[in-house]
C-alpha cells in the first residue's frame, strides 16, 4: 500500500497448534526517501480480528484512520514483531526491528519507547527497505528460546541473527498474522511475498507397514538386511556423525550432545557452513584463473578495451557463477536426499 493513512491485514483461520516452531516470511517493503511509514508487524495473538464488512457500493465508507498499532489494535493479547520504518523524530533510527509481548493491558503509549530494553524483548538495526531481493525473516521458538534471523540479500540462503533471547512460554493455540499501515508523513507499499509455518522436532509419525510385515512380526519374524544394505546403513550413519561432528567443533559442544541432530540441524549445516565454504572457495578458484582480457586484444591498453571485450568477459564470469550455482544446488539435493534416506534406513533396522 503506497497511500497515506491506510493500512491493511491478513490473518490465518486456524490457530498454531506446535508447541515449537518455526516461521518463514519473506516480503518487500519499499518508498521513496530514506525512512517510511509506518512499517509492517508479524502477529501471534490469541484471537484473530473479524473480517471487515462488506463494503456498499451504494453508501462506500472510507477506510477509518489507523489509531491503534500497525493496523491492528493495539491492545493486543500475544507476541508482535514489528518492521518499523518510520522516523518521526528524525534521528535516522531506522529500519528497527523489535518485539513486545502484551497480555492486552498495554496500549500504543506504552510502546512509544520502543527502542529500550525495557519495552522490547529483542531488536536489532537491518535495512530491509527497498532491497533487491524479498526480505526474508525466520523466528524460531524451541527449547524456550526465541531467535529472529534476517536475510536481507540471499533470498533466505544467508542469515544473520538479529536477537535471541529466553522465553520461557509463548501464546498457544494462538493466530498468525501480518499487517501494515502508513502514516500522512510518508508512505511505504508493504508486499507479502510468503509465508510457512513449520514445526519443530514433531511427534514420531505412525509407522506404515510394508506388505505382510505386521504379519510377520505378530509370528515373531524379524527383518535381516543384506550384506549389500548393511554397508549402506554404515556409510550413511558415518556421514551423519561427520557432519555432527563439524557441527559441535563449531558451537564448541560435545560431539556427542550432536550425535541425533534432526533433519532441521543437517540441512543448517550443510546451507550455512559447509555449502557456503566450498562456493566462496569455488568463486575465488574460478574468478583467478579467468584473465583479463582475451588473447586476442592483449596488446590493447585495459582502459580501452571495447564493448565486445567487456561483454566476453563478462559473459565468461555469468557462465562460471552459473556452473557454481548449479554445483551448490546438486551438492543441496544430496544433502537433502541423504537426510531422507537416513531416517528410513533407520526405521528399518528399528525393526
Amino acid at each position: 500500500m503506497s497511500i497515506p493513512d491506510k493500512h491493511g491485514s491478513i490473518w490465518s483461520s486456524l490457530s498454531n497448534p506446535y508447541k515449537e516452531w518455526q516461521v518463514v516470511l519473506s516480503f518487500f517493503v519499499y518508498g521513496r526517501g530514506s525512512s517510511g511509514s509506518d512499517g509492517l508487524v508479524f502477529w501471534l495473538v490469541d484471537a484473530a480480528p473479524s473480517p471487515p464488512a462488506t463494503p456498499d457500493p451504494n453508501n462506500p465508507q472510507p477506510n477509518p484512520p489507523v489509531t491503534s498499532f500497525y493496523g491492528h489494535n493495539s491492545n493486543f493479547k500475544g507476541f508482535a514483531l514489528v518492521f518499523d520504518s518510520s522516523d518521526a523524530s528524525r534521528q535516522r533510527t531506522n529500519p528497527f526491528i523489535y518485539a513486545i509481548l502484551n497480555d492486552g493491558t498495554k496500549h500504543a503509549a506504552d510502546f512509544a519507547n520502543y527502542m529500550s530494553p525495557q519495552v522490547h524483548v529483542g531488536a536489532c538495526f537491518r535495512e530491509f527497505r527497498n532491497t533487491a531481493v524479498p526480505v526474508h525473516a525466520r523466528l524460531t521458538y524451541m527449547n524456550k528460546t526465541l531467535s529472529l534471523d534476517i536475510d536481507i540479500r540471499e533470498e533466505g540462503e544467508e542469515y544473520t541473527n538479529c536477537f535471541s533471547t529466553e522465553m520461557p512460554s509463548m501464546p498457544e493455540n494462538a493466530f498468525f498474522g501480518v499487517s501494515a499501515s502508513t502514516d500522512s508523513n510518508g508512505f511505504d507499499d508493504h508486499d507479502v511475498v510468503s509465508m510457512e509455518v513449520f514445526e519443530i522436532n514433531p511427534p514420531p509419525r505412525q509407522k506404515i507397514f510394508r506388505p505382510n510385515e505386521e504379519a510377520d512380526i505378530a509370528k515373531g519374524k524379524k527383518f535381516k538386511m543384506n550384506e549389500d544394505l548393511k554397508k549402506e546403513v554404515e556409510k550413511a550413519e558415518q556421514r551423519v556423525r561427520k557432519v555432527a561432528k563439524a557441527e559441535a567443533s563449531k558451537t564448541g559442544k560435545d560431539a556427542s550432545t550432536k550425535a541425533a541432530m534432526d533433519l532441521m540441524s543437517i540441512k543448517r549445516v550443510a546451507d550455512d557452513q559447509t555449502r557456503i565454504i566450498e562456493m566462496l572457495n569455488s568463486v575465488q578458484q574460478k574468478l583467478s584463473s579467468v584473465p583479463a582480457s582475451s588473447g586476442d586484444n592483449k596488446h590493447i591498453p585495459s582502459n580501452v578495451l571495447t564493448e565486445d571485450h567487456q561483454y566476453q568477459f563478462e559473459s565468461r564470469i555469468s557462465a562460471k557463477f552459473d556452473a557454481i550455482k548449479a554445483e551448490v544446488d546438486s551438492n543441496r539435493n544430496e544433502v537433502r536426499v541423504l537426510s531422507k534416506y537416513v531416517v528410513e534406513l533407520k526405521e528399518l533396522v528399528s525393526y
